[in-house]
């Protein structure tokens, strides 16, 4: 690796600090539980891996009883990611999707909606989408639409909020969540059940699971991680990162006996960035929202952002860049940036 690989991949692992670190301001500092289940998934995908293929992702699905996709909520590709994986399925058996996203008590509306008696914008509004879950609707409607589409069940595993919050929330979480899927085994025995939480959950989620489980069956796993860091600059390194988009997993049979994958969907601060989004347009909703009296109150600005992509895109290219910090009409001169050594 020479010198400009290694100062392309510097920059890049300094912008995933920045950005993370712009998220934390934001969210103040990780709670204990949370700190620990980061720690243990980066060491748990810091195992050897080889280059594998969507193809393998599916055999492997086939014979599967339980399938752990990873989520970054705030970040398309990964919903889209498993919406791909999911159409491609040649599975001959029912299939259960299981949703965080959905609370367990919007059960009942879900089931109307898969039987036809309301659409999905009353799906969205009976389930209290925004409030409930809050990311992005239209990143998890196709997958929704999907299961309508193969008469798939939904199963809603999400935990409310006050249920996650404080000391031992994840952990809390990762158990009832273990509960619902004992019943979805025990009551859909020849049923493929196709989890979709919170990439986090994935490190202690199939242990819990099966230590619910205990004796009574013994499952096959399958877990799909979403753009490990620790993968995407060792590819980079080596020149592969636009080239390889899935890695297998060394077992562990005795250890962790989950057939693990990693999927490459983009490069790990994109996610971050698409989380700092959120944050920010959620919080200039929360103002307008109190502030109804402002006659200058208006939509979501991405401004800031755009500024930060622009100083650091210019930084990456040796450039010199003005920056506006004020800018209401793009008709004002003062908004067009100076430009120097083009």
């Amino acid at each position: 690796m020479d010198q400009e690989q290694r100062d392309w991949l510097k920059a890049r692992r300094q912008l995933l600090r920045t950005v993370k670190d712009q998220v934390r301001r934001r969210l103040g500092s990780d709670p204990a539980d949370l700190h620990a289940y980061t720690v243990e998934g980066r060491g748990l995908l810091r195992r050897k891996y080889r280059v594998s293929s969507k193809s393998e992702i599916l055999a492997e699905i086939d014979s599967a009883d339980v399938v752990y996709g990873g989520d970054f909520h705030a970040h398309g590709p990964a919903q889209r990611t498993h919406l791909k994986i999911l159409r491609h399925l040649a599975v001959e058996r029912p299939v259960i999707l299981a949703l965080e996203c959905f609370e367990a008590r919007a059960q009942k509306w879900i089931d109307a909606y898969l039987s036809g008696r309301f659409d999905l914008s009353t799906l969205k509004a009976r389930t209290k989408w925004d409030e409930s879950w809050g990311f992005p609707w239209e990143q998890y409607r196709p997958l929704v639409e999907l299961a309508k589409k193969k008469n798939w069940k939904i199963e809603a595993i999400g935990v409310p909020k006050e249920g996650t919050v404080g000391r031992g929330g994840l952990a809390r979480q990762d158990r009832e969540t273990a509960g619902r899927l004992r019943h979805l085994v025990l009551t859909r025995p020849a049923a493929l059940i196709y989890v979709i939480i919170g990439e986090l959950h994935l490190s202690r989620l199939p242990a819990v699971f099966r230590k619910e489980m205990g004796r009574v069956r013994r499952l096959r796993e399958v877990a799909i991680h979403i753009n490990a860091e620790a993968v995407y600059f060792e590819l980079a390194s080596k020149g592969l990162e636009h080239s390889v988009d899935v890695v297998r997993y060394s077992s562990q049979p005795k250890r962790d006996p989950v057939v693990r994958f990693g999927v490459i969907s983009s490069p790990p601060w994109v996610p971050w960035q698409s989380y700092l989004l959120h944050l920010d347009h959620t919080v200039d909703l929360n103002w307008e929202e109190s502030d109804e009296d402002d006659e200058d109150s208006a939509d979501y600005d991405p401004t800031d952002h755009i500024r930060r992509l622009v100083e650091w895109i210019a930084q990456d290219l040796g450039l010199s860049v003005k920056t506006v910090h004020s800018c209401h009409r793009l008709s004002q001169r003062s908004c067009l940036p100076s430009w120097r050594g083009l």
